[in-house]
């Protein structure tokens, strides 16, 4: 398990996202899968804190689905953030 964890003022560009595979039965943190459909993805994790985290979509072209997923997570903290869901891709 991940333990307090904190970003702070930070801003993260995503683009691109056509190697992302969507696994439903599998976990993102098993070897062999490439990436997860968000921005964040956290599993496992205690006292995680985002303070004025901001997520920017640029030329997305695959299955991303949001900014944030968590998954026995406890202690989330979200303030001031900007972790809208990216566009629909073409």
């Amino acid at each position: 398990m991940v333990k307090d964890i904190s970003f702070s003022d930070v801003q993260f560009e995503y683009s691109g996202g056509s190697d992302i595979q969507l696994h439903p039965d599998r976990s993102y943190g098993e070897f062999g899968c490439k990436a997860a459909p968000a921005a964040f993805y956290l599993q496992n994790a205690e006292n995680v804190r985002l303070h004025r985290v901001r997520i920017n979509w640029k030329n997305t072209d695959g299955p991303w689905q949001a900014a944030l997923s968590a998954e026995n997570v406890s202690g989330l903290e979200l303030s001031e953030c900007q972790l809208a869901a990216p566009a629909a891709s073409k």
